[in-house]
């Protein structure tokens, strides 16, 4: 082991690995072909590079060293999803995991295919309170109506909807309570 511990090396590596974020990004996307998993490896190997600066031998090419850790931990994480699929395949089998009851994209079709079934003024107060995250408020404005009349069409479009889809007053058709806190409000467009 160096004398150097590992805290006091990564401020050294730090600036080297950085001028090749660009090209590991690039690398990652044309292995993953997905750009959020391809952010994900960007970071391991970014982290596993500074974790390990010590193994890097000066004077040899850093790029292609943080390209063989890039190339190295996609293989292995690929390995280790065929694996587990492997192994969940072989569970469902025995009977040992049960597949779910449902069927996600039927339940999202029948969801889909209510909201159809409802006139244009209700869909477009659900899409803006619901999809595209806006305030009463703000919908109001869009469309030109008071809050409160904003309020009283997105609780009787919510009531259709729910009635549509035999759900009691109480129920979504939301799968996950914290639905809503995983959704995103993206950026607005005219209407």
């Amino acid at each position: 082991m160096t004398d150097e511990s590992p805290s006091r090396v990564a401020p050294r590596a730090a600036p080297r690995i950085g001028e090749h974020i660009v090209a590991l990004r690039r690398f990652a996307l044309s292995l993953t072909r997905d750009p959020d998993r391809a952010d994900d490896l960007v970071q391991d190997t970014m982290l596993r590079a500074v974790l390990h600066f010590d193994r890097f031998q000066p004077g040899t090419n850093l790029r292609a060293w943080l390209f063989t850790i890039e190339r190295n931990i996609h293989y292995s994480n690929r390995h280790r999803a065929l694996r587990e699929t492997a192994v969940m395949r072989q569970l469902s089998a025995t009977g040992a995991v049960a597949l779910p009851a449902h069927d996600g994209v039927l339940a999202l079709e029948e969801v889909l295919d209510a909201f159809r079934q409802l006139s244009a003024p209700h869909r477009r107060v659900l899409l803006l309170v619901g999809a595209l995250g806006y305030t009463h408020r703000e919908t109001a404005e869009t469309i030109r109506m008071s809050p409160e009349a904003v309020r009283a069409r997105i609780t009787r479009a919510r009531g259709l909807l729910r009635k549509r889809l035999g759900l009691a007053g109480s129920e979504t058709p939301m799968p996950h309570p914290d639905f809503h806190a995983l959704a995103v409000r993206p950026e607005r467009a005219p209407c």
